[in-house]
């Protein structure tokens, strides 16, 4: 598949869509995806904040399994479950039983399903949101068109929704290392204009995609490695790669987030005088490796941007230890944060105040 989205995929993607949803597809955002060895963390997590959440489609689980026997309890939602966002490799009755024969063959033909061993795959998988379903690729980092949409997104869009003040009818909105357009699309009324931005052309591709099949108008999407120098907007957000992978793995660009995870994240810090401008509001969700009981982003922002106007939320504690890699550098564990930055102005001065949630709290944004 090459990078250019034509108007037949469009039309292809929303006939898809209209038959998952006839079909009872929004079922699936009830089930848990991931599924984690049973810890503390996890306990705590599970038993006093997973349930609370409606859209359990990302969170994590030490039973998906039970969660998911019980919300798809006839074949077909299981089925549309194993094609459709699991992305498993099924007989070709199944597709068709779903899909339709014309609608299947055309999948194929524009390469969008490919046979495997004992079977056939859908290469995309179909996420369903608050109000509509969006595309991205299916969970498989050998794919050449891989794209990353997971659960730090409906956090980072839910959080968004409790943080961002519109101050005007229409918002020019930047959204950095935008992924497959999902935040933005979500935060964006009707009037506003929204810019996204991301290095990998197969997510611009998504996001371009996306915006036309859940009716979002005034967006824009464009490949590019830096956020614009001679541009300015009122929201600016950004969810960049964090992950603190072997330099041998730097070729995942959906998630290498370069020495520490940090990279993207201090790079895009250091950007933002060149992009906020009086009564502009700046969002990111990212993490903090902890280390000799440190809060190390915590302690760059401090040191090193200080000059910026911020305030750090320590929202929850990693639910995965630090893998092996990450140990040999010092790693204990991870944060998951929320920074707000603004634009500076009389009634604030410049620094960053600290927020950190209590207790058992520390686990209900756990992603």
């Amino acid at each position: 598949m090459n990078n250019t989205l034509k108007k037949e995929h469009i039309h292809l993607f929303a006939r898809t869509i209209k038959v998952l949803m006839s079909k009872g597809y929004p079922e699936i955002k009830k089930v848990p995806l991931r599924k984690y060895p049973k810890s503390r963390h996890l306990d705590i997590y599970e038993s006093k904040f997973a349930s609370l959440e409606i859209n359990r489609v990302f969170q994590a689980s030490s039973v998906p399994e039970l969660i998911r026997d019980k919300v798809l309890s006839e074949d077909l939602s299981k089925s549309l479950y194993y094609c459709f966002f699991l992305n498993h490799t099924k007989p070709k009755k199944d597709f068709i039983e779903i899909l339709g024969q014309n609608l299947f063959v055309d999948f194929c033909k524009h390469g969008f399903i490919e046979g495997k061993v004992g079977g056939f795959r859908c290469l995309f998988r179909f996420v369903p949101a608050k109000m509509g379903i969006y595309v991205t690729s299916a969970f498989d980092r050998k794919l050449p068109n891989f794209t990353y949409l997971s659960y730090d997104s409906f956090i980072f869009a839910r959080l968004l929704s409790g943080h961002i003040t519109f101050k005007s009818k229409i918002a020019s909105i930047l959204d950095y290392c935008c992924g497959v357009g999902y935040v933005g699309l979500e935060i964006k009324r009707d009037n506003d204009f929204l810019l996204g931005i991301d290095v990998n052309p197969y997510a611009v591709w998504n996001s371009k995609l996306n915006a036309v099949l859940n009716g979002h108008k005034n967006s824009d999407f464009i490949c590019k490695a830096e956020p614009p120098k001679d541009r300015y907007f009122d929201i600016i957000i950004c969810n960049p790669p964090y992950i603190f992978l072997p330099l041998s793995e730097s070729n995942k660009i959906d998630s290498y987030g370069g020495e520490y995870g940090l990279e993207l994240t201090l790079r895009f810090l250091e950007s933002l005088s060149k992009c906020l401008k009086i009564d502009s509001q700046c969002f990111m969700i990212t993490r903090s490796p902890i280390i000799s009981g440190e809060d190390y982003l915590l302690k760059i922002l401090n040191e090193k941007f200080s000059y910026l106007c911020g305030e750090y939320f320590y929202l929850c504690d990693s639910l995965s230890d630090p893998s092996s890699h990450e140990e040999r550098y010092g790693i204990e564990g991870y944060r998951q944060v929320f920074l707000k930055v603004f634009s500076k102005s009389n009634e604030r001065q410049s620094g960053w105040i600290f927020h950190a949630s209590e207790g058992d709290e520390k686990f209900r944004y756990a992603f």
